[in-house]
C-alpha cells in the first residue's frame, strides 16, 4: 500500500468518525440543538447501565432518533466517559462509544485557526481548499502550530472546548473533537487515537454532520 493511498484511507476514516456499525447507518441524524449538552445514539439500540460501570446491571434500549439532554456525566477508572440520559420513563447511564456528545458552543478559536489557514495558502500560492494532515510540518505551515501528538487536554487547552466529540463504538482508542465555526459551515475535526491528536482535518459540514457511504 503507497504512503498516500494510506494517508487518504486513514484521514478517511477521520472524517467518517470511524467505523460505524450496520445499525448506524440506518439512523437519521437531527440538527444540533444550539445550547445545552445533549447526546445522540449512533446505534438503534445500546445497553442502559444502572451505573456508570461496565459491569453493573444494564438493559439494552432502542432509542429515538433524536438528541437526549444530558443530565451528568462521569469518567470511570479508566478515564472513559459515562453519560446520564432520560429514555422515555428510564434514567441510566450510557458508556462513550457509540454516542455522539454536543459539548459546547461554536468556536472562534477554530474560525481563526481558519483565517491563519487560508492565508498561509495564499502565501505558498495554492488554492484555499479544506485540509486534511498527519504531517507535523504540513500542520505546521498552514495552521501556524502543530496539534499532532498533543493530548486531550493540552489540545483542548489551546483551541477550547469542542463542539461535539464521538468515540467511536467498536474500537473505542479513536475519538474525534469537532469545533464548528461561527459563521462558516465548516468544521474543525481533531482526531485522537489513545489519547493523542493523530490527524486534523478542516471539512465543510457541522459538528453533527455524520458522513457515511
Amino acid at each position: 500500500m503507497s504512503k498516500k493511498f494510506l494517508l487518504l484511507f486513514v484521514l478517511s476514516a477521520c472524517v467518517l468518525n470511524f467505523p460505524f456499525s450496520l445499525d448506524a447507518q440506518e439512523r437519521t441524524m437531527q440538527p444540533v440543538p444550539s445550547k445545552g449538552q445533549w447526546a445522540f445514539a449512533l446505534e438503534n439500540s445500546l445497553p442502559v447501565y444502572e451505573q456508570p460501570d461496565a459491569k453493573a446491571d444494564a438493559e439494552t434500549v432502542e432509542f429515538p432518533e433524536s438528541w437526549l439532554k444530558l443530565l451528568g456525566s462521569r469518567r470511570d477508572e479508566e478515564g472513559s466517559l459515562w453519560y446520564k440520559v432520560k429514555i422515555g420513563k428510564k434514567i441510566g447511564w450510557l458508556a462513550q462509544n457509540g454516542v455522539l456528545l454536543k459539548i459546547g458552543p461554536k468556536s472562534k478559536t477554530a474560525s481563526d485557526l481558519y483565517d491563519t489557514y487560508t492565508k498561509n495558502t495564499k502565501k505558498a500560492k495554492k488554492n484555499p481548499e479544506l485540509f486534511a494532515s498527519e504531517d507535523p510540518a504540513e500542520c505546521k505551515a498552514f495552521l501556524g502550530f502543530n496539534p499532532l501528538g498533543m493530548s486531550e487536554a493540552s489540545i483542548q487547552k489551546r483551541l477550547g472546548t469542542p463542539t461535539a466529540r464521538y468515540t467511536d463504538f467498536i474500537e473505542s482508542q479513536f475519538t474525534t473533537f469537532s469545533y464548528e465555526l461561527p459563521t462558516k459551515n465548516i468544521t474543525f475535526d481533531v482526531c485522537m487515537q489513545d489519547g493523542k491528536v493523530y490527524a486534523i482535518e478542516l471539512r465543510s459540514g457541522r459538528a453533527g454532520d455524520i458522513k457515511l457511504n
